[in-house]
């Protein structure tokens, strides 16, 4: 029984944190938002995904990366191979940056990795929930 409640509330979790992930209504295809605040945007697919299917699975790594509770722009960094550019944030892999991403902007691979590596830096440290110094109680002022 306490399984199944367990279950379901993890289920609610995660369909909130999805939900909370999504891209705005007028965004462009390719872009990703998290609570309406654009993060970066790809126009390519990627390792056999299509564009839809790489916009969805980074969306969907962004949820464990905006709950670490020590995120900031220190913890985004890159590790450059022959042919791409892996973007971590912390021990998560958000995106590997390829030469086709690169030509889609009109730049070279370190380059878009480096244009998504600031955007990130800007980003995701203002967008990651941090609980309040009460323990998660109202403030007033």
């Amino acid at each position: 029984m306490k399984l199944r409640a367990y279950t379901a509330i993890a289920a609610v979790c995660l369909t909130t944190a999805v939900a909370f992930c999504s891209t705005p209504a007028r965004a462009d295809r390719g872009d990703i938002a998290v609570g309406g605040e654009f993060v970066m945007r790809i126009r390519t697919g990627a390792a056999g995904l299509t564009l839809d299917q790489r916009v969805n699975t980074v969306t969907d790594r962004l949820v464990p990366i905006l709950s670490m509770s020590n995120l900031s722009a220190a913890s985004i960094h890159e590790i450059f191979h022959p042919n791409s550019v892996e973007i971590w944030v912390g021990n998560h892999l958000l995106i590997t940056t390829t030469p086709a991403d690169a030509k889609a902007n009109g730049l070279k691979l370190d380059q878009q990795a480096t244009l998504w590596v600031d955007g990130l830096k800007k980003a995701l440290p203002q967008l990651n929930a941090k609980p309040n110094a009460n323990n998660g109680a109202p403030t007033t002022k």
